[in-house]
């Protein structure tokens, strides 16, 4: 989810940031430190522009001057992650850190509830947005499939399972 300035415009360019470009540090780097939050500027030094997330996305489009990122965790698991913004040469204080630290559990939590029942409300309704989970035995025959694994088969150019081989 996004709000304020963060746009659906640069999608592309944030996974690219994200999950293609070295930076100093990324939400699986967050989420396996302790309290789970790291700062813009804690990790530059002070010098933002040594981040390639900063100097090419975040300062010249929508002019931040550092970002808190926080793991979201329950029980061990990472269920999401949240990016908090300041502007105006403004850097994010010990604690703010340690307020978003605190709280970070709890929208894991809540974040894992909401992703699971959502999933589960789903599937009851037999919507083939669900979730998918395909079981596939040593003979490479389907086992077991849910409602959004044979919409994605179908979606793959498969045919209905059983009938056919997998795509």
């Amino acid at each position: 989810m996004k709000w304020g300035d963060v746009d659906d415009d640069h999608d592309l360019q944030w996974s690219y940031h994200e999950y293609e470009v070295d930076d100093v540090y990324d939400f699986r780097a967050v989420s396996r430190r302790p309290g789970a939050v790291a700062t813009l500027g804690a990790e530059t030094g002070g010098d933002p522009i040594r981040s390639r997330r900063y100097a090419e996305m975040f300062a010249p489009i929508w002019d931040y001057s550092d970002e808190l990122r926080a793991g979201l965790a329950a029980d061990g698991a990472t269920w999401g992650g949240l990016a908090l913004f300041h502007q105006g040469g403004r850097t994010f204080t010990l604690a703010e850190q340690e307020f978003v630290s605190s709280v970070a559990p709890g929208f894991g939590r809540g974040m894992r509830s909401g992703l699971v029942a959502g999933a589960v409300d789903l599937a009851a309704a037999g919507d083939a947005g669900c979730p998918a989970v395909l079981v596939v035995g040593a003979d490479d025959e389907v086992v077991q499939a849910n409602v959004g694994a044979e919409a994605r088969i179908a979606d793959l150019g498969g045919g209905p399972l059983g009938d056919s081989p997998l795509p």
